[in-house]
């Protein structure tokens, strides 16, 4: 491999980071790790390690992650919809390990050709991902605020599993999912509240159609 191969990377990071800081000005560590990784391909590993069962990865305790393990939806969106940042995206993907994410993260309407994976990952707000054509949506093990999947085409896998958690309602009616829908492990919470629409359902799925196999051992 030569040197100019093997520094191919490392520029196409250092140009994405330069396009972030022009969008988003201060990047926090955990957002210039994210940078970093895109192009590789590679997880940011924004917790102590990559280990699962370590608690200092559980999203149930992001609130003591602080700034440096941050990342806002709206960096996300950027990379995964600005023509000039998805460029530098790796085959494999978005892939983000253990941090903190701030703000609603809306992809409606996005067509992603690249997988997007938030493993044990802290999404206070809810995902929005109508009419959105994805390649994978991986979020096992994290802790969000809902889903709003209606009409979502999916060309592999969705992977809500190993101790992911939804505090809302996961709306699938009408997705289309090519691979797996794989709920193993995981909880649906969502209580009845006065004058909040569909609470009091954890997961609607009307007329969802999965070409995989359907795991649904979960607990709510």
């Amino acid at each position: 491999m030569t040197a100019a191969m093997e520094n191919q990377p490392q520029q196409r990071a250092s140009d994405l980071r330069a396009l972030a800081e022009a969008k988003l000005s201060t990047l926090s560590d955990a957002e210039k790790l994210l940078l970093e990784k895109v192009p590789t391909g590679d997880f940011a590993i924004c917790g102590p390690n990559d280990d699962k069962t370590d608690p200092g990865n559980d999203p149930k305790h992001a609130d003591n992650w602080g700034p440096a393990r941050q990342v806002r939806a709206e960096l996300i969106g950027w990379v995964c919809m600005d023509q000039n940042a998805r460029k530098h995206v790796h085959w494999r993907g978005i892939q983000l390990h253990a941090a903190d994410v701030t703000g609603p993260l809306d992809l409606s309407f996005a067509n992603l050709p690249f997988p997007l994976a938030l493993q044990l990952c802290h999404l206070k707000e809810a995902i929005d991902v109508r009419r959105a054509e994805l390649s994978e949506l991986d979020l096992q093990g994290s802790l969000v605020g809902g889903i709003s999947a209606d009409g979502v085409i999916v060309k592999n896998n969705v992977l809500l599993r190993y101790g992911f958690a939804a505090l809302g309602v996961l709306w699938l009616p009408l997705a289309q999912i090519g691979g797996d829908l794989d709920c193993s492990e995981a909880s649906f919470t969502n209580p009845p509240q006065e004058a909040v629409a569909g609470s009091g359902n954890a997961l609607i799925a009307d007329r969802t159609n999965v070409k995989g196999s359907v795991f649904l051992n979960i607990t709510s």
